[in-house]
C-alpha cells in the first residue's frame, strides 16, 4: 500500500516545481533592452556588439525584444 503514493507523489511534484524557462524569465536585464523587431539570437547579439561593444549572455526577451545582460566592463591596462 505504501508504494502505491510514490508514483503519484511523484507526478505531483514534476507538475507543481518550476520550469528553467520561468527561472530565466525571472531574470532582470541588466542593461536597457534594445526594440528588435523580428528578434533572433544572431541578430540580437549583433545588435548588442553594436550598442554596447560586447554581449554577455544576450538574448531575446520577446519577439520585439533584445536583452544584453552586459556585465562589469574591464578595465583597461
Amino acid at each position: 500500500m505504501k508504494h502505491s503514493y510514490l508514483p503519484l507523489l511523484l507526478v505531483f511534484f514534476l507538475i507543481v516545481s518550476p520550469g528553467n524557462d520561468e527561472a530565466a524569465a525571472d531574470q532582470p536585464c541588466r542593461t536597457s533592452p534594445i526594440h528588435l523587431p523580428n528578434c533572433s539570437h544572431e541578430a540580437c547579439v549583433q545588435s548588442c556588439v553594436e550598442t554596447y561593444g560586447e554581449s554577455v549572455n544576450g538574448g531575446c526577451i520577446d519577439n520585439q525584444t533584445c536583452c544584453c545582460n552586459i556585465g562589469q566592463t574591464k578595465p583597461n591596462t
